[in-house]
């Protein structure tokens, strides 16, 4: 198996970035909703 040069992650690790990450960030509308139409592009 070829490696990647990426660390790896544990699924904690990427689920307690990412609550705290929405804890501590404070997003504006306008970055919302980029967010969402990119999300729905990307989920078609």
């Amino acid at each position: 198996m070829a490696t990647t040069g990426a660390r790896k992650v544990r699924w904690y690790d990427a689920r307690h970035a990412c609550l705290s990450h929405r804890t501590y960030a404070h997003p504006d509308p306008q970055s919302l909703r980029v967010g969402s139409e990119k999300l729905a592009e990307l989920l078609g």
